[in-house]
Parts: C-alpha cells; structure tokens; sequence
C-alpha cells in the first residue's frame, strides 16, 4: 500500500474499519457513501470496508426512496460505481419503496432524458440480468 493511500484512507475514515465504522455506514448511507467521494481511493477503501463485513446491500437509509448504491450510481449516470458494485455482487434485483430495480430505474430516466451513460449503463444491466 502506497503512503498517499494511507493518508487518505486515515484522513476520511477516522479510526479505519471498526465495527462502530461499519455500523455507521449500515444505518446511513452505506457503501454508497465512499462510492460518491471524490477520494482516488474511494474503491480500495470500499474494498476494505466490504471484506470487514460492510453490506453492499445495504441501502440509503437518509432518503426515503429505499435505494442501494446501484440505484444511487444509476441517478449519478456512474458506470464506474455499477461496474464495481456488479463485480462485488451487489443484489441487481433490489428495488426501490416504488418497485424498480436498478435498471427500471435507468430505463426510465433514459426515457425522458436519454444519455450516453445511461444507455452504457443499461446495457451493463442487461447484461448482468441475463448471467
């Protein structure tokens, strides 16, 4: 691990991956926290914080639309953030308090603002639904 890592992993995490850590980010906003830093070290500190046990299920308990970092990246047009989640098996069929998985979600955004990005991104989502 290079030193510019470390620093920056201590400066936004505090203490690191504690439990108290962990379930902080379960009861808030979960993994999507760190995945819509700005950090260059936002995936290798999800990482870490996934393999001490944080749920990348877990959803966006400060919004009332019970979305997960998949519908978060899905808004933000983020393929990078679906991507990583996909390759770490987050749940593709989670919906939202309204019924939509992540890829409604896309589609239906696509429909009335339709983007370079969200046409890449649904077409990940396809394909992740199809394996």
């Amino acid at each position: 691990m290079n030193i510019e890592y470390l620093i920056s992993y201590a400066d936004n995490n505090g203490n690191g991956t504690t439990e108290n850590d962990i379930q902080q980010l379960q009861n808030n906003t979960g993994i999507e926290f760190i995945l819509n830093g700005s950090n260059n070290y936002k995936y290798q500190t999800a990482e870490i914080f996934l393999d001490n046990g944080l749920d990348i299920n877990s959803i966006n308990h400060s919004s009332d639309r019970n979305i997960n970092a998949l519908h978060s990246a899905v808004l933000l047009k983020n393929t990078d953030n679906v991507l990583f989640l996909l390759k770490h098996g987050i749940d593709i069929n989670a919906k939202t308090k309204n019924g939509l998985t992540a890829l409604d979600w896309a589609i239906k955004t696509y429909e009335v603002n339709p983007t370079k990005e969200l046409s890449e991104i649904i077409q990940i989502l396809e394909t992740a639904s199809n394996s």
